[in-house]
Formats: structure tokens, sequence, C-alpha cells
């Protein structure tokens, strides 16, 4: 709380020399245009925390980067590879946010275990949990998501509900029953019923895109990225 406090001079000395920053507790991110420029401030402000605030820099972690892909705030990346319509929207803007990999991969992580097959607790269990998941996470990084991105990883979600569906569904006449429910007619459901292929290999059959079509999956309460992530 102390470190926070005396940070206000630091935004207050960058301010006054119309630097750019972002800071959030203590962690910052300073925007230069060239390496000799980052260089100085660097130097500049490793000094001012030192010798004025008596605070210690994380030698470690305090770096020079590029704006890239590769370098990380908070979770957040930059990124050049955006639509065009979201350059014509922010005209003279260089660099857009955008969700680290290693975020991402931990998002996808995440998602794996509460689709686990098995569906700990229960089906409505599993789909609030994985509602709480994707909202909250698509809040933190509204905006940044990658269109491309969230398409193919809403695909994966789907794919995944499909297929702990169908484990749950586990015998034949359970299996006929819920076809019936979601669809009067469809070409080979006895012989889907009885099906003893893979559960995973299962989720990405035609029938089964048939019975648990992508909206028949949003009626049913399966939340998606494309829900809460869109911008606009």
């Amino acid at each position: 709380m102390l470190a926070n406090v005396l940070l206000n001079e630091l935004d207050q000395l960058l301010d006054s020399r119309g630097i750019k920053f972002v800071r959030y507790a203590d962690d910052m991110v300073i925007m230069c245009g060239s390496q000799k420029a980052a260089e100085r401030i660097l130097q500049n402000v490793t000094e001012f925390i030192e010798k004025k605030l008596f605070l210690k820099v994380n030698k470690d972690k305090t770096k020079i980067v590029r704006a890239s892909e590769e370098s990380q705030f908070l979770g957040f990346a930059f990124t050049q590879r955006v639509t065009q319509k979201l350059k014509d929207a922010y005209p003279g803007t260089r660099y857009f946010p955008t969700v680290h990999k290693k975020k991402r991969v931990k998002f996808a992580n995440s998602v794996k275990e509460i689709l686990d097959r098995r569906a700990k607790g229960g089906i409505a269990t599993v789909k609030r949990k994985l509602e709480m998941k994707i909202r909250g996470w698509s809040n933190y990084f509204y905006g940044a998501v990658p269109d491309s991105w969230m398409k193919e990883t809403d695909a994966w979600i789907r794919r995944r509900v499909r297929q702990l569906l169908w484990k749950q569904w586990k015998k034949p006449g359970k299996r006929l029953e819920e076809f019936r429910k979601r669809a009067k007619r469809v070409p080979l459901k006895s012989e889907y019923a009885y099906s003893s292929n893979r559960y995973w290999t299962m989720s990405m059959t035609p029938v089964i895109h048939r019975i648990l079509s992508n909206k028949r999956l949003l009626s049913e309460g399966w939340a998606t990225l494309e829900q809460f992530a869109r911008k606009g």
C-alpha cells in the first residue's frame, strides 16, 4: 500500500515530462519511441525509484522489450495483426491489445478441466462453472480477444461439450431418448445409439452435430466466448 502511494510521485514525474505509461500497483509499462530513449528513461526511473522513493527495482523483471505478441503486461500482449475494420475505427493506432498466448493456453486448460467428460457435480454444475469461467475471463480481456482464435476455441469448446454429453448418455436407451427430445427425424439414430466408437470421435459426427447443433447448445445454456468477448 505504501509503495503504491509513493509510486504516485513517479506517475506525476512521468506525466510532467509527457512520457506515456501504464501502471497497475507496482507493475508498470513505459512506452518509448526508440531503444536509446528507453535506455535513458529506464536509468532515470530506476534512480528515481531507488534513490528518492527508497524502493527496490526488480532487475530480473525489469527489461526493455519491443511491443509485440511476445511481450506481456497483466496478461495482455500487443499486435499489429488486426482487421481493417478495427484499424479504421482507431486511425493512427499502431499497436492493439491482444491476449498473450500463455493466458490463452491457461484458459483452454481450465475449460478442459471443467468439461471433464465425467461431468463432476452433474451437468448443471458444469454449465454454471463453464459460464462463470468464460464470463470472468472475457470481461477481463474484453476487446482484446482475437476473432479467429475465439471462433476456433468456441468450436473446440462445443466439441468437448458434445463429448461430455455423449459420455453421460452411456446406454443406447438413454441415447435414443435424448435423440428424440431434440429431433424427431434423425437418420441412423438407432445405429448411432449403439455405436462403440470413442467419445471424442463421436463428438464430431454429422448426426451428433445435428442433435447438438451450435444453436441447440446455446439454447440449453452452454456458454461460448462469442457471447461475452466479442467487442461491440
